[in-house]
């Protein structure tokens, strides 16, 4: 057996034609145990674990623990992330196996890293497709078979392969990349009926085992309706919203968003999931399946508007609860150490601690709430939010600032989009609502510190922005 050879100094360019790759899955009692071959494979290969921007993800190498290759030859560039693979006769087998290594418990990480870190043992499994499988580089829509040889005892749900568990999958590399596998004793799974298609809530609730199943139900229903609504999403696929109880976490829930579903984390002592704090991350990553790519102040700030404004328009709660999603960012953001720190800067920082992650989510959507104000009084229309969106739905999959203005230009004025883009995104200037146009049906006013807020003053006139239709 060909054994890993570690570090690698030189990174070769490589280019090749492999054009499908196999997984064989077994599960070791305490792990998970990988099998991976690559198919037509003439050429060395580059194929990537994680990504380098996701925070957490640098000691993802402590937990991929015995690579070995027993066709070709593999080596691992931990600095990047990534491993070349030398096939013979156009094959190469790879071997793995995957352990939980948690970090080390801080304020920060238990917030925001230990999202990015497999949780693995002989009781429960939970881990992320980028820990677990391994990207071909430049081959995104590779083909891609998963077979699961040995499972555990308990029932496992892999949210690449929804309704279907740990049935044989064939796929892409992308999907598989970008999913979730679960698995634990008390877990259950329950078909969500929505627009006359199937969608999966799958829950292990460790207190009374059908308490918020039908409110939970009842959500995931009102939104993603209301979701696929207002991006005309009618190919929508099944939709699984997995809510997986963790031990020991110090925060009330975390999660992350893929396409075709979200992984909710939360303290498995709480009494309720479906609280207002739950909810409002529940939707905001539910809104990843549409708003997932692009810059921070975008996909995260942009996404946080997507919040707000689907809480209301699917009837989750009232128009003013809009107002007081939005003053709590205004009055973080106006808080926030970095608040006028150039986006170059808080992008690479992003992952340096939560005062700059937030800025970024806060940055945005204030920048949103401020566009959708000068979209109604250019164009007189209440329903600007969603014109908005609409506007910028062609590029939402691969957003930039250049993709994000040109759109825009069809419904601003040029010259005050990129005016304020230059000032209130690149440069991180304070957004000056004094002089900005608010959405009709809300007022500007000051916390004592001087955070601006915002105020509804005619609910029904404020209760037109969130039409769905464009």
């Amino acid at each position: 057996m060909k054994r890993l050879l570690l570090p690698l100094l030189i990174i070769l360019t490589n280019v090749s034609v492999a054009d499908s790759v196999e997984y064989k899955l077994s599960w070791i009692g305490d792990g998970i145990m990988v099998k991976m071959t690559l198919l037509n494979a003439d050429d060395s290969l580059t194929l990537d674990y994680g990504d380098e921007n996701a925070g957490g993800l640098t000691e993802q190498i402590n937990w991929l623990k015995d690579i070995s290759s027993t066709i070709g030859n593999v080596y691992v560039d931990s600095v990047h992330h990534s491993f070349l693979v030398f096939p013979s006769d156009g094959r190469a087998e790879i071997s793995y196996t995957v352990k939980c290594k948690m970090p080390e418990v801080t304020e920060f990480n238990t917030c925001i890293r230990d999202m990015f870190t497999p949780d693995i043992d002989q009781n429960m499994l939970y881990v992320q497709g980028f820990n677990l499988f391994l990207k071909p580089r430049g081959k995104s829509d590779m083909k891609c078979d998963v077979v699961w040889e040995d499972v555990p005892s308990y029932p496992v749900f892999c949210l690449y392969n929804p309704g279907q568990g740990t049935k044989p999958f064939s796929g892409t590399v992308d999907e598989i990349c970008s999913s979730v596998i679960v698995g634990d004793p008390l877990l259950s799974v329950d078909t969500v009926m929505i627009d006359g298609k199937q969608n999966y809530l799958v829950s292990a609730f460790r207190k009374i085992r059908a308490y918020n199943k039908e409110a939970l139900m009842k959500f995931m229903r009102q939104l993603y309706s209301s979701a696929t609504s207002f991006w005309k999403d009618t190919m929508a696929e099944p939709y699984s919203l997995v809510l997986f109880p963790f031990r020991g976490n110090r925060f009330e829930v975390s999660g992350n968003g893929y396409r075709n579903g979200f992984l909710s984390r939360y303290d498995a002592s709480c009494d309720t999931v479906l609280n207002i704090a739950r909810r409002d991350v529940f939707v905001h990553e539910v809104g990843h399946k549409w708003i997932d790519d692009g810059p921070a102040w975008f996909c995260e700030g942009f996404n946080e508007m997507q919040t707000a404004y689907q809480i209301v328009a699917s009837g989750l709660d009232a128009p003013e609860y809009f107002a007081t999603y939005l003053n709590r960012a205004l009055d973080g953001y106006h808080k926030n150490p970095h608040r006028n720190e150039p986006d170059s800067v808080a992008s690479e920082r992003f992952w340096d601690d939560g005062q700059y992650i937030w800025l970024l989510y806060w940055r945005g959507f204030s920048y949103a709430f401020y566009l959708a104000g000068e979209i109604e009084h250019q164009t007189g229309k209440k329903n600007a939010y969603k014109i908005m969106m609409d506007a910028l739905k062609s590029d939402i999959d691969s957003m930039d600032s250049n993709k994000f203005l040109e759109n825009l230009e069809n419904v601003l004025d040029k010259e005050m989009l990129n005016d304020s883009f230059k000032k209130y995104i690149l440069e991180g200037q304070c957004i000056d609502y004094e002089k900005a146009h608010l959405p009709s049906g809300c007022e500007l006013y000051y916390n004592n510190d001087g955070a601006p807020q915002i105020r509804v003053t005619d609910k029904s006139l404020f209760a037109e922005h969130f039409s769905l239709q464009g």
